[in-house]
């Protein structure tokens, strides 16, 4: 009995230490590798979200530039001077409609010494506006590209941080199982080695026989394979769960309270949020608008287009830009663009991005209601899911009273250790079915939060 005593013992050496609840964990695994690449992929998706976001948006740059003091002397008989202050200025509008305001503005003065120069004074004012237009259905396609570009920076943002929180309960819950599991077995392997023991006493003075002490014995022989199996597992899940989180010790205790919550559904809504957060469904809306921006480019090169510009600008031969002698000009412009002969392959290349356009069109409505089917088998998922732990735990529920009932009348006699080893084995069972079905319901829960695009924790 040695040996079983030495068995005991190392059972709960791998069990050993401070107790660590989730909230423990979320915190220890904030410096580990993976929690910081999540936030790194979240950060670069934001940048591009960012940049993305406020590219319509008005933006003003302010460019000023300018020659405080120049100086240019001749020396000769008609020695000439000449000081000079310039300075210019851009500012440069980006809105839907993009164009370009450019402002200018130079003033100089020049003196002379020459008998025959007058001292010569100016100023100059310059104001240029400009935009290409082509149809409208070209620049909304283009604009309609950037927004699912910044939307699906944003999605993608949002899932760096979902995909790494599932992650971490999916290695909790299974290092939390295999710790669990692994304590049900020390359980089994306790009882099984005291039915033993008390099994051989009783074979020894014959108030059983040697078959039901063989049964006691084998059992016993189970239960320490099985135990073997299950350290086994549990030194595998911890190398895992450790490394994931970046913990560093030796011996990791966690302790979990799993809720049994009822599935509720909002089909409707959490259909239309499942679908906008399908990686499969964004790739193929990318294709279809792909595919509607190279027939738009098919019209740009191919279409009319036009483009307008108008000047405004102002001199003066003093400092006051607004003398009598003042000279203005104003400028307008307009130009049409109109192609005529672009050679013969107009109508195959207008038939390539029609057909083009069709197809990924159809392939995105076919990804559309693939989704849809997706999602109610996730639905169907959950609830059978919850269905069989209820069942789960009415069984063990069952199976805990007749283990009672079962001992009682072993103790008093009333049947034999055969029939008190399976009821036994049958409550073992049920608990670990039990706890396997609480942990699959609540990843099964999991990974519909997840896919309806919500944090876990």
């Amino acid at each position: 009995m040695k040996f079983c005593l030495v068995l005991v013992i190392a059972i709960y050496l791998p069990l050993a230490g401070r107790v660590y609840s989730f909230n423990d964990i979320k915190e220890i695994a904030k410096n580990s590798y993976e929690y910081k690449k999540a936030f790194i992929d979240s950060l670069n998706f934001e940048i591009i979200e960012n940049s993305l976001t406020y590219y319509y948006t008005p933006k003003v740059d302010l460019k000023i530039s300018g020659t405080p003091y120049s100086e240019n002397i001749i020396y000769g008989d008609n020695k000439t001077s000449s000081v000079s202050n310039i300075f210019s200025s851009t500012v440069s509008i980006r809105e839907k409609i993009p164009f370009e305001l450019n402002l200018g503005a130079n003033y100089g003065l020049n003196y002379s010494n020459s008998p025959n120069s007058e001292t010569g004074k100016n100023s100059f004012f310059s104001l240029d506006l400009s935009r290409e237009f082509y149809p409208l259905m070209i620049q909304d396609i283009e604009y309609k590209l950037r927004e699912f570009d910044r939307d699906e920076a944003y999605l993608r943002k949002k899932l760096s941080f979902i995909n790494y929180q599932f992650r971490l309960l999916d290695n909790y819950y299974n290092y939390f199982k295999a710790q669990e599991e692994l304590k049900l077995n020390q359980k089994s392997f306790e009882q099984s080695k005291e039915n033993f023991e008390t099994g051989n006493r009783k074979y020894i003075v014959g108030l059983i026989p040697e078959v039901d002490k063989l049964e006691m014995e084998l059992r016993f022989e189970e239960n320490k394979i099985s135990f073997e199996k299950g350290l086994d597992r549990f030194k595998k899940q911890k190398t895992i769960f450790f490394d994931f989180i970046g913990f560093e010790g030796d011996s990791l205790v966690v302790s979990e309270e799993l809720e049994i919550i009822p599935p509720k559904f909002n089909f409707e809504e959490d259909l239309k949020k499942a679908l906008s957060m399908n990686q499969e469904l964004l790739s193929k809306k990318r294709e279809k608008l792909t595919a509607k921006k190279s027939k738009s480019d098919f019209f740009k090169e191919n279409l009319l287009s036009s483009s307008i510009g108008g000047s405004y600008s102002l001199r003066s031969e003093n400092y006051n830009l607004f003398s009598e002698d003042r000279v203005e000009d104003i400028n307008l412009s307009l130009s049409l663009n109109i192609p005529i002969f672009n050679n013969f392959n107009f109508f195959t290349k207008y038939d390539k991005v029609k057909l083009e356009e069709r197809l990924t069109n159809e392939d995105y409505m076919k990804s559309i209601e693939k989704a849809k089917v997706d999602f109610k088998d996730m639905i169907k998922a959950l609830e059978f899911s919850y269905r069989k732990l209820l069942i789960s735990v009415k069984s063990n529920q069952l199976a805990e009273r007749i283990y009672e009932i079962s001992k009682k009348r072993y103790e008093e006699g009333q049947i034999t250790s055969k029939i008190f080893i399976d009821h036994q084995q049958s409550l073992e069972r049920k608990n670990l079915d039990l706890l396997s079905a609480k942990i699959s319901y609540t990843m099964q829960l999991n990974s519909y939060r997840k896919l309806l695009g919500e944090f876990l924790f």
